[in-house]
């Protein structure tokens, strides 16, 4: 990834956070005890139960790596001096990302993640993609009643949630900006609003 593509991602996620709390620097939230939980649904997806057979999903791994990215960028924009966990599968990178976000020092380890990406086969290019869809979302999901409940997650029949219309809208073109594919979850949301 470019450090202009780490840069945009830094700033977006910044805004985030401040639509869930203006003051959310000065709140210490616990982010690493989300990339704890994060890298356990991950752990969980890719599989990890050697006493019950089981299907790898590569796709919700990949997927809980980008929420893990969303609190790592977080830590980083409060403590950009990202310090890299001397301590290989995708289990072990895991492991020493848990290890760094619970330290008496939490500390985001970038190098971990971006190995941990590597083993499930997600390049830069496709973290940088699920990243800005999934940051979009939850911008749009806290825009629209997320907090209160009040949010409509079904987006239909042939969308049975949002996520599914996201991943439909980057299947017909991959381009995208952050402002184009928030109008367009919008006006989606909106004819779905007059059918409800």
């Amino acid at each position: 990834m470019t450090s202009e593509q780490l840069a945009e991602m830094l700033k977006l996620q910044d805004k985030f956070n401040q639509v869930v709390n203006p003051a959310w620097k000065d709140a210490y939230y616990p982010f690493h005890q989300a990339i704890c939980v994060e890298a356990a649904e991950a752990m969980e997806h890719y599989g990890y139960k050697w006493w019950k057979s089981g299907e790898s999903n590569l796709e919700q791994t990949k997927m809980e790596l980008v929420d893990i990215f969303h609190f790592g960028l977080s830590m980083m924009a409060l403590a950009p001096d990202v310090r890299e966990c001397p301590l290989s599968g995708v289990h072990q990178h895991l492991r020493k990302m848990i290890h760094a976000a619970s330290a008496d020092f939490p500390y985001f380890d970038m190098a971990e993640f971006t190995k941990a990406c590597e083993c499930v086969g997600m390049s830069s290019a496709e973290l940088y993609k699920l990243y800005m869809m999934k940051n979009v979302l939850n911008k749009f999901r806290q825009d629209n009643g997320y907090k209160t409940g009040t949010y409509i997650k079904n987006w239909g029949e042939d969308y049975p949630e949002d996520n599914v219309y996201l991943e439909h809208l980057f299947s017909e073109r991959q381009d995208w900006t952050f402002d184009k594919l928030y109008q367009q979850l919008k006006a989606k949301y909106e004819s779905l609003k007059s059918y409800v």
